[in-house]
């Protein structure tokens, strides 16, 4: 895509970027350069074609670049950072015992920290990678438990991850 292609289609899907070399945005999943497993689980999810917000996130993300990224209720921001981090995670030797979490992901509320894990653990399956929710209003007991067992993603709200830390349920060793 020429610059004037790139500034049409993101005119074209209202996304508005700042910062310095910005990467493109893709027009289809394909164009991420998704491995076949995590392409069948987005096909799986009922996506066909990228969201505006996935359209701009997904590339800049992939290049491990940070974002800020606004959009509605629904329109995918989930997977604009879930897919990549399985990316990440299958590129990273496997977690030994008590290793874990590679991918960390902090929500505000326990109903967006659920919302969050039901999503990643859609996409995470394709892989056999382990994904735990951390929040509360569950049995720390519980969470302890499956913290120790291992996961590589771990989806939480920042008391209760404080909580696990404090109880050496996990370390941060392996984040990234």
């Amino acid at each position: 895509m020429s610059e004037q292609d790139v500034t049409e289609y993101r005119k074209s899907l209202a996304i508005r970027v700042s910062g310095f070399d910005c990467p493109k945005p893709v027009k289809t999943f394909e164009d991420c350069g998704f491995a076949s497993q995590i392409m069948s689980a987005i096909k799986k999810q009922g996506y066909e074609k990228p969201t505006s917000i996935q359209c701009q996130a997904l590339p800049v993300v992939l290049s491990g670049r940070d974002i800020i990224g606004i959009a509605k209720t629904g329109s995918g921001k989930t997977a604009s950072f879930v897919l990549p981090m399985i990316v990440h995670i299958m590129d990273q030797p496997e977690l030994q015992k008590e290793e874990g979490p590679i991918g960390v992901i902090c929500a505000p509320t326990r109903e967006l920290a659920h919302q969050i894990y039901l999503e990643a653990k859609k996409f995470a399956k394709a892989y056999g990678i382990r994904v735990s929710a951390v929040y509360g209003g569950m049995s720390k007991l519980e969470q302890f438990k499956e913290l120790k067992a291992g996961c590589e993603i771990v989806v939480a709200t920042p008391g209760r991850l404080i909580d696990m830390l404090k109880m050496k349920a996990l370390t941060m060793q392996r984040a990234t």
